[in-house]
């Protein structure tokens, strides 16, 4: 035993309780498990109709969270008590700490003095949000920390968040808790490092945090801090008497000295004198027996804060009631070591490793003498938890190969439930119910030293499709990975990580398999292990035939540039490197003197909306639809503060002029102020009856001016944040704010298509600046506030002369909308960003272009030719693309267009291509040659559609000027206008007979034309919003139609009938087509999934998740293939039936 307590380096390092009777030990770990297990179990009555929530994944939000552990009574500590429940009922939500004045010690109750204050009636109503708890523990890091933040996010939600970095996930729930507005208790149990505690302090503004922690520097500065040490003398012989009555006083003074007050200690003690009683030994006698062991084997003169004190006494009093179990079953109380801290040990689990022993006799006789905390019998079934005080004494006592040994003794048990299977271990067909060892095998194979069994299981990508689907994201697998170092594990983790927000639930659910393998199409050193699991996964799916579009190319080792729409940009102030936000969920910084990518920020689980340098710029602030903004130390990407708060998109940032703090403007009709150097919300800022769309610091910093879609602006006084003055004039959201460098104007932008210029003294409009056809989205002073820019919506941007509002330039040469705008420090460039997914800097003096930084080109639609040899596509660089399909060859760049090109056509017999532009024009192209064969123009706006008829001697466009238009393709003569709808016409299709054309419409109509006399034939309602496609059967009997009400209609031709509605989608859907047999319709959509659905049932029966949103769709004649394209590119996808 000796050699066991000098082992004990770090021992009593967790809580101990000091309740009485059978629940020792507050049974944290089980109750959080509890509540994720009653969460799904909720959700899976939901998809079958029970009780237990609203549809799938639903919680019952009449059911509020109350994670209160389970306790008994207790010995009662008012002294503490009566303080905790004080500052917990305070009004104000705050941070409560406990802790220790013994570094790094345990066992005291802090843990059982929160459980038991959760229990107190006064704190429902105080927390009418309920009550979430979470205990961590030393072992606690990286995606383990962040699956445990997605628990608590499962339990206020309902639905898993696929987050494995912790800050994000701690900022998801932030989040949700804010989304509450109700006030909610978040009990942080046990922390160990502040980069433990860090997530649990983003958002939840109206949370009250209660932390545990043996750490006391670790407790948040200004909050109440409650010491929690040694016991008093009463409370002591309280806790050590317990169910042992007639002991001497005297004795029980001497075991209370021993023991020193120490709750641990104390019930080890309780635990050992009832068993020696209930088996007859006089009460006396056996305190007298206990003491002399504890005086000969322990410290003698026992002072807790000595942590060799402490090491040697809980030795001597564990010994003390495992010397009252047989040898075999000390030797299996000794197992206990082996299993993960803080998580609670079912009984299934305890009888593979002890077989042929009754386990819930042992558990009984273990928590008798105290020796677990506790045996519970609740849902989700019987299980132990040991104290990990206790657990630390058993893995010393112990030793490494002992345990090596019942790690592996454990593992093979578990071989017991597999399936018969050829080859490796088939892991992952442990039953659905065996809820442990899907979470913890491979910490146990890492522990019996298994690395080959280990690598096999972590590797094998039927386990990472069955853990991912179990426990409804992939952040566990990456843990998994992380314990092993394999060339494998390593580059397959980096891609999970990677793609972690791709591989959570999806339907049906057999996709899940398909999306994971189309991750690991073409990644270097993971072919072998994707062409074994290709064998296995079922049909009907989808699979890359291409390498995806949006994954690095293995022949550009260091690919650069966004992969989504450029939404922001600013110099840094020496005027070195630029910032640029998109919606691919990064952030990057080039160097401005060759436009070379310098870093990559990502962290992000939203597309960015803005970024602002910090004055000294030595910071990047970014913003994002995730609902944060985020700090960034410039000098090496780092992420330095995640600050949540807002309770929707967090749409813009600006520093104050001395960088103390950060202004954030959000779509939760808020302006918030965060202090810098803690990430601490100075203020928030209301008024706006909408979402808030900017904001600008005047250049004293005495004043911040917001943005919004109420058709307001707004200047609040910063000092004290008063409202001074509401800014009316425009007609419609505003987008931006600037204020001029001496701090006289605030120029504002929106979407009336206007820039305005205001007064700062007084409010007054001092000029309307017009030009701008269609939003202009943002607005910037030059450096020496004689040029105001504005980028707009129509793809240019603007520079105007501020002293008369004269328009001085126009620059054009993005393809899309242009969303940002701002000049170099110096003044002399002018950089901007859009949705063509480029940024330009250009020569202020004569608006020449200097660098175009360029990522992946956004690809619009795509089309076959009806040969199957060939495949078009468009995008935002002006032209289309013709490629051959069997190895992606280009054969032609079809260059003339001089805006985007936005849709295309092969004619019948493959000899013509149409496309479209926003050049208001459509053109018909040769394709053996490649030859412009006429340019056909009328349409006063954007064409958005076109389509060959099945004769081939007509094309029908579509555009946003309301019309649809037929043309003769022989001459290009106009031969009748569509012109009833009463929003742009946003597609359109002929039927298979040739006599009719459909059309769709943002005017939330699909309608019918006869081709012959251009009359409109019938009107299909039923969408809720934009229309966006249509697509006819290949017989002729029905038309689908998609709508940003995220659904897919069929309707049936002949009476215009509403046939079926097709619901799974998530965001907008832009596309579908029919396969060449008619049997499937596929669909695609923003949601990032291309879904096939059967036309016969409406059931979906496969689909893909990829990292674009999609728009382009089109089936290959043969059937086999299907092409999709969006903002990465082109998606050529086999379907495998």
């Amino acid at each position: 035993m000796a050699f066991a307590a000098g082992a004990l380096a770090n021992l009593a390092t967790s809580e101990w309780t000091w309740t009485l009777g059978t629940a020792l030990l507050v049974l944290v770990a089980v109750w959080v498990t509890f509540e994720i297990w009653r969460v799904d179990h909720d959700a899976t009555l939901a998809v079958h109709g029970g009780s237990g929530g609203g549809g799938p994944g639903a919680l019952d939000t009449r059911r509020r969270p109350w994670m209160a552990p389970p306790l008994d009574r207790m010995v009662e500590r008012p002294e503490l008590a009566d303080q905790l429940v004080s500052a917990l009922l305070a009004p104000e939500a705050a941070d409560v700490g406990m802790t220790t004045g013994l570094r790094g010690a345990g066992g005291f109750g802090k843990t059982t003095l929160a459980a038991w204050a959760c229990h107190q009636p006064q704190l429902p109503e105080r927390y009418p949000g309920g009550l979430l708890w979470a205990t961590l523990g030393q072992e606690i890091h990286g995606a383990d920390l962040a699956d445990r933040l997605n628990d608590l996010a499962t339990v206020v939600s309902g639905t898993r968040p696929t987050i494995s970095d912790p800050d994000a996930a701690g900022a998801e729930l932030g989040r949700l808790l804010d989304e509450l507005a109700q006030p909610v208790l978040l009990v942080i149990d046990d922390v160990w490092e502040e980069s433990q505690l860090r997530p649990f302090g983003f958002g939840g503004r109206g949370c009250t945090r209660l932390i545990t922690t043996r750490i006391p520097g670790l407790l948040p500065a200004g909050g109440t801090h409650i010491v929690v040490d040694a016991m008093s003398v009463e409370q002591a012989r309280l806790l050590l008497t317990d169910r042992v009555p007639g002991l001497p006083d005297e004795t029980v003074e001497g075991l209370v000295k021993v023991a020193g007050r120490w709750p641990v200690l104390l019930n080890l003690v309780n635990g050992a004198l009832r068993r020696r009683v209930e088996r007859g030994q006089a009460a006396a006698d056996a305190a007298e027996q206990i003491m002399r062991t504890l005086l000969a084997d322990g410290p003698g003169a026992f002072d807790p804060a000595r942590p060799a004190d402490r090491s040697r006494a809980v030795a001597a009093t564990v010994e003390a009631g495992l010397t009252l179990l047989q040898p075999a079953d000390q030797q299996r109380c000794l197992d206990l070591a082996i299993f993960p801290e803080d998580v609670d040990i079912p009984q299934n689990v305890l009888g593979l490793l002890w077989p042929g022993r009754r386990v819930d006799a042992l558990c009984e006789e273990l928590v008798g003498l105290g020796l677990v905390a506790d045996y519970r019998l609740d849902a989700p079934g019987p299980r132990l938890v040991v104290h990990d005080v206790i657990r630390a004494y058993l893995r010393a006592r112990q030793g490494p190969r002992a345990r090596n040994e019942a790690h592996r003794r454990l593992t093979a048990a578990a071989t017991t439930l597999l399936t018969r299977h050829d080859g490796p271990r088939p892991w992952w067909t442990l039953p659905a119910d065996a809820h442990y060892l899907w979470r913890h095998l491979p910490y146990h194979l890492a522990a019996a030293d298994e690395h080959e069994e280990l690598a096999a299981l972590v590797t094998d990508l039927r386990w990472v499709e069955a853990k991912t689907r179990r426990l409804g994201s992939v952040v566990g697998v990456v843990a998994d990975l992380e314990l092993s170092d394999t060339p494998t594990a390593r580059v397959l983790r980096r891609v999970l990580q990677h793609a972690a927000h791709l591989l959570g639930p999806i339907e049906p659910p057999e996709a899940l398999g398909a999306t994971l393998a189309s991750r690991l199409h073409g990644v270097p050193g993971l072919s072998e292990l994707l062409h074994r699991y290709r064998q296995s996964l079922s049909r009907p799916r989808l699979e890359p035939t291409w390498p995806l579009p949006d994954q690095p190319d293995p022949a550009q080792p260091h690919p650069t540039g966004h992969k989504g729409g450029v939404t922001s940009c600013a110099f840094s102030p020496d005027g070195t490197l630029l910032a640029t936000t998109s919606n691919d969920h990064t952030a990057r910084l080039w160097r401005i003197a060759d436009g070379t990518e310098h870093t990559v920020l990502t962290g992000h689980t939203g597309g960015l909306g803005d970024c602002a340098f910090s004055p000294g710029g030595a910071l990047l602030a970014t913003t994002s639809d995730d609902r944060t903004a985020r700090l960034w130390r410039v000098v090496d990407g780092t992420e330095l503060a995640v600050l949540a708060g807002h309770a929707d998109a967090v749409t813009s940032c600006a520093f104050s002029p001395d960088g103390a703090l950060l202004a954030t403007a959000g779509n939760d009709h808020t302006v918030r102020l965060w202090r810098v150097a803690d990430g601490t919300v100075a203020a928030v800022l209301t008024g706006h009856a909408k979402g808030v769309s900017s904001c600008a610091f005047s250049p004293d910093g005495a004043l911040l001016a917001a943005a919004g879609n109420d058709h307001t602006v707004r200047l609040w006084r910063v000092a004290d944040g008063t409202e001074l003055v509401v800014l009316t004039g425009h007609t419609s959201m505003v987008d931006s704010c600037a204020f001029s460098p001496d701090g006289t104007l605030l120029a504002t932008s929106g979407h009336d298509d206007t820039a305005r210029l205001w007064r700062v003294t007084d409010g007054t409009l001092a000029a309307v600046l017009t030009g701008h056809s269609s939003t202009v989205y943002r607005c910037a002073f030059s450096p020496d506030g004689a040029l105001l820019a504005t980028a707009s919506a129509g793809g240019s941007v603007r520079l105007w002369q501020v002293r008369d509002g004269t328009q001085k330039a126009v620059l054009k040469g993005h393809t899309g909308w242009v969303r940002g705008c701002a000049f170099s420090p110096d003044g002399a460039l002018l950089a901007t960003t859009g949705n063509d997914q480029t940024g330009r800097i250009w020569q202020v003096a004569d608006g020449t272009v200097m660098t175009v930084i360029t990522g992946h080109t956004r690809v619009y639609r795509c089309a076959f030719s009806p040969d199957g040899k060939l495949l078009a596509t468009t995008s935002d660089d002006h032209t289309a693309l013709v490629r051959q399909v069997d190895d992606g060859t280009e054969l032609a760049v079809l260059a003339g267009h001089t805006d985007r090109v936005y849709s295309c056509a092969f004619s019948p017999d493959s000899a013509l291509l149409a496309t479209t532009s926003n050049d208001r024009t459509a053109r018909l192209w040769r394709v053996a040659d490649a030859a412009e064969h006429v340019v056909l123009t009328g349409h006063s706006h954007w064409v958005t559609g076109c389509a060959f008829s099945p004769d081939g001697t007509m094309l029908v466009t579509a555009g946003q000027d309301k019309t649809a238009r037929l043309w003769t393709v022989a001459d290009g003569a106009q031969r009748a206008t569509l012109d009833r709808h009463t929003e742009g016409v946003t597609s359109c299709a002929f039927s298979l007979d040739g006599t009719l054309v459909a059309t769709t419409s943002g005017d939330q109509t699909a309608r019918l034309w006869r081709v012959a006399d251009g009359v409109e034939h019938a009107v299909l309602r039923g969408h809720t919003d934009a229309v966006t496609s249509c697509a006819f059967s290949p017989d002729g009997t029905l038309l689908a139609t998609t709508s940003d009400d995220r659904t897919a209609r069929l309707w049936r031709v002949a009476d215009a009938a509403e046939l079926t509605v097709l619901t799974g989608h998530s965001n907008w859907v832009e596309n579908c087509a029919f396969s060449p047999d008619g049997a499937l319709l596929a669909t695609t959509s923003r949601d990032q999934t291309v879904r096939l659905w059967r036309v016969a049932t409406g059931e979906c029966c496969c689909s893909l998740r990829v990292a674009s949103d999609l728009t382009g769709l089109c089936w290959h004649s043969a059937g086999g293939l299907l092409c999709t394209t969006g903002g990465a590119g082109v998606y050529l996808l086999a379907h495998l039936p």
